[in-house]
């Protein structure tokens, strides 16, 4: 696990190792070392940390470049599809196309109970593929 100072977790950083771990907290701050080290691939868990676009560290996320990515979470979505897009922007940025074209074209998704949908489930189950 990386943490303790600036100068400790550039260390950690720096040293060859298969893999790192790291947290939210930090990873606006240590972006710079994230780069640096170029994973090829990145796992982010508790990935609801990054639903919230606006947030420092789902930006951070997202910011990484890697060759692959998925996510892990075991917290559900609040019936937002804004939550639904930010997660899926951090494994693929264009895979949705432009946030607020796809929130005009599907309008709300995920009805309570029934209410409010607008039958734009299912081709958003075909947009992610």
């Amino acid at each position: 696990m990386i943490s303790g100072s600036r100068a400790r977790r550039e260390e950690a950083f720096a040293r060859r190792g298969f893999f790192k771990v790291t947290n939210y907290d930090t990873l606006h701050v240590d972006l710079d070392l994230i780069r640096a080290w170029g994973p090829d691939l990145v796992i982010p868990d508790e990935a609801q940390r990054s639903k919230n676009w606006s947030t420092r560290a789902a930006r951070a996320a997202k910011r990484i470049e890697s060759r692959y990515a998925f996510v892990l979470t075991g917290t559900p979505l609040e019936n937002r599809l804004e939550e639904l897009v930010s997660i899926v922007q951090f494994v693929d940025q264009h895979r949705l196309g432009p946030t607020f074209r796809l929130l005009h074209e599907m309008g709300r998704v995920i009805g309570t109970r029934g209410r409010g949908a607008s039958g734009g489930a299912p081709r958003l189950h075909g947009e992610l593929g």
